[in-house]
């Protein structure tokens, strides 16, 4: 498989990062979660009734992975994430910057990757300076779908490629209302119109099947977006994900 022989490292919670680490697993990495000692709080929605077994929701985001629970809070705790992490070819969170400093993770020689905290529709990043891009359970939050996917454009190099990669669209009120999605996920046509809108070329999507099933539409910037400047820059490959 694609990823077969990637160690993932996931200590997230709630649809955008545990979704992208689930798609990894799916793709044939070997996903270990850590978790708290109080538990992935998506544990909560939907328990386990006599009348509706399972949770679909904790369950679409994290099957297929290996689970762990550490209490970085104390120092074993963090040693242990610490031996996972060194171990891991991709460690996958998001847990805000203050978070990651009270766990004394922000010092842990992590010096590869950031976090930020931005505004999805003006991201604080130059023009055409990323060639992958990722937008992961985003965009049936967004009010403005096409603002989105037209900053993340903007920020793609010629021939970057964006993957979007959300709800297929679904008829299910109960959970759009519950969970306050804006869109009950995207047809095909819809995205394809909204790709191109923002000058991408939409590729063939995949479904990844679950309880709600998951669409991925992979989608390039045109190599004639290029500016001289860019264009003459030797630049080493970067990658976005939001």
């Amino acid at each position: 498989m694609l990823l077969e022989g990637l160690k993932v490292v996931e200590m997230s919670t709630w649809v955008a990062a545990p979704g992208c680490a689930m798609i990894m697993g799916e793709w044939g990495a070997d996903v270990v979660k850590v978790e708290s000692p109080g538990g992935d709080a998506t544990r909560g929605f939907y328990p386990d009734t006599p009348d509706s077994p399972g949770n679909p929701v904790f369950s679409m985001e994290n099957r297929g992975k290996r689970g762990v629970v550490l209490d970085t809070s104390r120092a074993e705790g963090r040693e242990a994430l610490l031996a996972l992490l060194a171990t891991a070819d991709v460690f996958i969170t998001n847990l805000r910057p203050g978070a990651l400093a009270r766990a004394r993770l922000a010092r842990a020689g992590l010096t590869h990757c950031a976090v930020r905290l931005a505004d999805m529709y003006r991201l604080p990043l130059a023009d055409a300076g990323f060639d992958f891009a990722v937008l992961q359970m985003v965009l049936h939050y967004a009010e403005d779908p096409a603002g989105v996917l037209a900053e993340a454009a903007r920020v793609l190099r010629p021939n970057g490629r964006l993957v979007v990669i959300d709800l297929a669209h679904h008829d299910r009120a109960d959970i759009t209302a519950k969970l306050a999605h804006r869109w009950p996920g995207f047809t095909d046509a819809t995205m394809h119109d909204l790709l191109a809108g923002v000058g991408l070329a939409p590729q063939q999507p995949l479904t990844v099947a679950g309880p709600l099933a998951i669409r991925v539409w992979a989608a390039t910037r045109a190599a004639a977006a290029a500016t001289a400047a860019t264009a003459a820059a030797p630049v080493r490959s970067r990658e976005l994900a939001i």
